[in-house]
């Protein structure tokens, strides 16, 4: 194990999800908490005092050589001000999704120019039901071909959807929003999504998006978050939630065939809203930890590289700009 790693945290609305990520884990882990930066406000600060770590507001306040690795979770250009910043001084970066193509691109060079790391953290995909959903894709594609998906989701979860969507197929850099379509009332908009035109094997991905969005930003009007199916000659492969379960569904005659079930039950570990949060502090860990490794000479998984970081940005830029120009949509919250 390397030595201890310091971690500063940018942020502490979505940021104290960190916080408690580095706290559950200091035992088995050599990150430590080593500094808060916000605007200043009396939680932040509260937040600095109880962990008994200094409270910055600028970059420019931390201490040369202070500061290892951060997690920026400040949304838009100030978020980008202060990613900017730290990579300028060689700090390996993981910063919260979205991010616009511009933003990732001008980031992923700033790290290359500074020999340091860049990694967007769109974290849904790294959560257990979606990694036994991921994990059962693979398997099933190593005997049969995938083709088609199907993503439901709202344009707060847009992003991280569209993450999910390009783990699964494992590659976006063909990807491309071929149609938009307003949906009824214009509550819901259809957006195809062409994954590769092979003429051998094209893929598509059919999009649902939720376009509306509740006065609280507190998900009491999101009625998707991540719904996603693979479907394969012989059956669909269903992950129901961003919490699961996930689902085999053989087709009718597969079902007759192999004499099984209508149905079978793949993950379905069904979880309350504590054991959500502790999965999603672990899965900011994990990120945090290979952000890390990477720093330290270890090869980035395929989805934190900077080819995958700028195609992902790209379909979410292009997926907004086609809801943005369907007729009566309602494009709130999308950054």
């Amino acid at each position: 194990m390397y030595g201890t790693r310091r971690v500063l945290v940018c942020g502490t609305n979505y940021g104290a999800t960190y916080l408690r990520a580095l706290t559950m884990a200091q035992r088995r882990s050599n990150l430590r908490l080593a500094g808060v930066l916000s605007r200043g406000s009396q939680r932040s600060r509260a937040y600095a005092h109880q962990y008994g770590v200094p409270h910055w507001c600028e970059v420019s306040e931390i201490p040369l050589g202070a500061i290892d690795l951060a997690c920026v979770a400040v949304a838009g250009a100030a978020g980008l001000s202060i990613t900017k910043a730290l990579l300028q001084r060689g700090i390996a970066v993981i910063a919260e999704h979205p991010l616009s193509a511009a933003m990732v691109d001008e980031a992923l060079a700033l790290a290359k120019q500074h020999r340091t790391q860049f990694h967007v953290n769109a974290h849904f995909a790294d959560l257990p039901a979606a990694q036994s959903f991921l994990n059962t894709i693979a398997q099933t594609r190593s005997r049969a071909p995938c083709w088609h998906f199907t993503l439901e989701a709202n344009l707060r979860t847009l992003y991280s959807a569209l993450d999910l969507l390009g783990r699964a197929h494992g590659d976006l850099s063909q990807a491309r929003v071929s149609t938009a379509q307003s949906g009824a009332a214009h509550w819901f908009q259809n957006v195809d999504i062409c994954l590769t035109d092979d003429a051998d094997h094209a893929v598509h991905g059919s999009l649902i998006c939720q376009s509306f969005s509740g006065a609280e930003d507190d998900g009491s009007a999101n009625l998707l978050n991540h719904r996603m199916s693979a479907v394969f000659e012989h059956g669909s492969l269903l992950l129901a939630e961003s919490q699961g379960p996930v689902l085999w569904l053989p087709t009718p005659l597969a079902m007759v065939q192999s004499g099984g079930a209508s149905y079978q039950m793949v993950d379905a570990n069904a979880v309350n809203g504590q054991q959500l949060m502790q999965q999603r502090d672990v899965a900011n860990w994990q990120a945090l930890m290979h952000l890390d490794q990477c720093s330290q000479g270890g090869v980035a998984a395929f989805y934190q590289q900077e080819r995958y970081l700028h195609h992902l940005a790209r379909l979410w830029d292009d997926c907004i700009q086609s809801l943005q120009h369907t007729p009566g949509a309602q494009v709130q919250g999308a950054a």
